[in-house]
């Protein structure tokens, strides 16, 4: 057991091996099935794989979070999602290293105000199966693609900008809706 643990912590570590503070801070290695709310205090949540928030549950994120994924990490959103950043405390999501895969919305809702999302190796959002996203102020830097919004999905874009995307910043597709100001 010992050796188990010890080998998780060792793993860990050299995920985030130069990530200041990565081990004093917040680990994240569960999906998120009950309302939780992400502070300050406890940032940076760092998710070495894949963050789910299930169907039901909201995860609320404070104003001034740094959320850090590991290479090709995701957030999977079949619940809710309420990232509401600040001009003076906005939200970062982020890799801890390489490029993280995105955040993919399953017939979830997504609602991200003054939240900067970067270093992405996909698209940074995917809007699927009936999803509703209301993104205000938000900013996507050295992304591969930006926003996807698929069947029957829905989306709210106001002041969007970008710095570094590789393809385009917002796609709507047959089925879906989209507005942006």
């Amino acid at each position: 057991m010992k050796a188990f643990v010890l080998t998780g912590l060792l793993t860990t570590a050299l995920l985030f091996a130069g990530t200041p503070h990565a081990l004093a801070d917040t680990l994240v290695d569960t999906s998120i099935s009950e309302d939780t709310v992400w502070t300050k205090e406890r940032s940076p949540y760092l998710v070495p794989d894949a963050l789910l928030v299930d169907p039901g549950a909201t995860l609320t994120i404070e104003p001034g979070v740094e959320v850090r994924f590991g290479h090709n990490g995701i957030c999977m959103v079949f619940g809710r999602v309420e990232a509401r950043g600040t001009s003076d405390e906005p939200i970062l999501f982020t890799s801890a290293g390489g490029r993280w895969s995105g955040t993919w919305v399953y017939g979830g809702y997504l609602l991200l105000q003054n939240v900067f999302l970067e270093n992405t190796a996909d698209d940074v959002i995917d809007l699927t199966y009936g999803s509703i996203a209301i993104l205000t102020d938000v900013t996507l830097r050295n992304v591969r693609t930006g926003i996807g919004v698929y069947e029957q999905s829905e989306a709210d874009i106001t002041g969007l900008s970008s710095d570094g995307v590789e393809g385009e910043a917002v796609a709507a597709y047959i089925g879906s809706h989209f507005t942006l100001a």
